[in-house]
């Protein structure tokens, strides 16, 4: 009884810490998109990766697009460098302020925040859409070891062709009422002119008029009867 009652701890019952879950045995890597990943969109892309040792072993992590098994785009941030490459151009510091463009992607080096931690490291960036990316592209993140070790996952990101911006949805509304009354407009000017008789058929009735009144007057005498 004396031993139970020592170990009763003397805090309150409620005073506990929950287990904090296990930690990865490997390299991990996860990301997101920010925004519609459209032609004339500005987007933010992100990438969480984690070393089980530390984050310093991390090399670099980046984000693809992916299409078919083909690479059309990826943009690579180096972790110790703190370096950004932009398709096959040179890498750039971040702290430059010299934009990078390749075939799908515009960026700014200066955008991309980091994120340290013992295991961990949390990346973000803008990019602003060149061309229109086919609907059947991917989005793959990857990270990268200093031993060699990639591992990649594959995120639910959509895809859109189309150029929809709310300043292009904006304009289009516009139009689409200009036209709209423009047409109503016409057709209405259109009715109006054929409901309206025109000169011709104001003269064909005058003379047709004129016909009828010379036989009337000839067939009256002028003691007023009739011939």
């Amino acid at each position: 009884m004396a031993i139970a009652v020592v170990a009763v701890p003397t805090g309150p019952l409620w005073a506990f810490s929950a287990p904090h879950p296990p930690q990865p045995k490997q390299l991990t890597v996860s990301g997101f998109v920010i925004g519609r990943i459209a032609k004339g969109n500005k987007i933010r892309l992100g990438i969480l990766a984690f070393d089980p040792r530390t984050f310093t072993d991390l090399q670099s992590v980046a984000v693809a697009l992916i299409l078919h098994g083909q690479v059309l785009e990826r943009v690579t941030f180096f972790v110790r460098e703190q370096q950004l490459q932009l398709g096959d151009q040179p890498r750039i510091d971040i702290s430059k302020t010299a934009s990078l463009t390749s075939g799908f992607f515009r960026m700014n080096p200066r955008t991309v925040r980091l994120i340290r931690g013992t295991f961990a490291i949390r990346v973000t960036m803008w990019a602003v859409v060149r061309e229109t990316v086919p609907k059947a592209t991917t989005v793959r993140v990857v990270a990268t070891g200093e031993g060699g070790q990639v591992t990649y996952a594959k995120e639910k990101v959509g895809i859109y062709g189309g150029f929809l911006t709310w300043g292009t949805f904006a304009i289009g509304f516009l139009l689409a009422l200009l036209i709209g009354a423009f047409l109503a407009n016409l057709r209405w000017s259109r009715r109006y002119r054929a409901l309206r008789p025109s000169i011709w058929d104001v003269l064909e009735r005058r003379l047709r008029e004129e016909r009828v009144r010379p036989g009337l007057l000839a067939g009256v005498g002028a003691d007023g009867g009739s011939p």
